[in-house]
């Protein structure tokens, strides 16, 4: 059984081997809009996700970009080029952050997906089977070129920070996860772009379960970018 680290979980994404492009295509979503605050002591709606800022150092915090960005779970190369299928501005003196879930584009690259293969290697083994899963992460960054824009290398060598949670597309609702995905989902694996918790199951390894009624998550964030925001999270147990 492989274990997919949580480097490769969350930012340090295929870039840092090299395989990626530095720009993103635009997605079918507003991708300049800025993201909706709130008041942290309400609760999240249903079809949002809600952030709550955690500054971690007491420097005043850089303005930057947030994402949302669909990549591949496995950590075996070659790595197909993460999509970003959501961004907006930081405000960072924000309390909380809302980011509507229709507003999240869907993976447009089938090798993004998880799903069962006949092989490690994405652009040559097609998935095989119905359950195909789209994987995502919520990011923070700098945009180091002030284009107005966040692209994937920013994500990786200018981070800010991440929430603490996982974005999964489906097209199909499972009420239990079928194997092998039982090992990545704890209970159900939800129709739609959906928001869910991480779930510490011990000896470093988590796996993913559905959020608590109107959940909302933390965004921490650090004052400057650098891979201090980007600590490594306990091993996901995934096929």
């Amino acid at each position: 059984m492989r274990r997919i680290h949580a480097a490769a979980l969350f930012l340090s994404l295929s870039c840092s081997l090299g395989g990626c492009a530095l720009e993103h295509e635009s997605c079918d979503t507003d991708a300049g809009a800025d993201a909706d605050t709130a008041d942290a002591s309400q609760s999240c709606p249903d079809d949002s996700v809600c952030l709550d800022i955690q500054l971690l150092e007491t420097d005043a915090p850089r303005t930057g970009r947030l994402a949302v960005m669909w990549y591949q779970l496995s950590d075996v190369a070659p790595d197909p080029e993460p999509q970003i299928a959501w961004e907006g501005a930081l405000d960072p003196t924000a309390r909380r952050i809302v980011i509507p879930l229709s507003a999240i584009a869907v993976p447009t690259d089938q090798a993004l997906l998880l799903c069962e293969r006949a092989c490690p290697d994405e652009a040559r083994c097609p998935c095989r089977g119905t359950v195909q899963v789209g994987i995502a992460t919520v990011v923070a960054a700098d945009d180091v070129n002030r284009d107005g824009r966040i692209d994937v290398r920013e994500v990786a060598d200018a981070p800010l920070g991440r929430g603490d949670l996982v974005v999964a597309r489906s097209e199909t609702q499972y009420r239990t996860a079928p194997p092998p995905f039982d090992r990545v989902f704890a209970d159900s694996i939800r129709k739609g772009t959906r928001a869910y918790r991480i779930i510490d199951e011990g000896g470093g390894n988590v796996r993913i379960g559905s959020p608590e009624e109107h959940q909302a998550f933390d965004l921490k964030l650090c004052s400057q970018p650098g891979t201090r925001c980007a600590a490594p999270l306990p091993n996901l147990r995934a096929f």
